[in-house]
């Protein structure tokens, strides 16, 4: 089972089914905070894994952005959204 954890809201994203998790390269959404992400998974395992900064909605665009995080020592991605 692949584990793919969202970096804005932090929760486990479902892989749907219909994804072949042995060879995949594309878009997956979290089902919780809408955040696209582009992925690769080989093997059933991570590969790749980058938030999509500028996504497309209807006459709504969205860019996502890396701040920097809050704590010192503290690595991670803290994602906000602009609209």
């Amino acid at each position: 089972m692949v584990e793919l954890e969202c970096p804005n809201c932090k929760i486990l994203i479902d892989i749907p089914k219909g994804i072949d998790t042995n060879h995949y390269d594309g878009i997956i959404v979290c089902q919780k905070c809408g955040l696209w992400l582009d992925i690769k998974l080989v093997e059933s395992k991570v590969r790749k894994r980058k938030v999509v900064e500028k996504q497309v909605k209807g006459d709504i665009c969205i860019v996502y952005k890396q701040v920097k995080s809050g704590k010192e020592g503290e690595s991670g991605e803290n994602i906000g959204r602009e609209s």
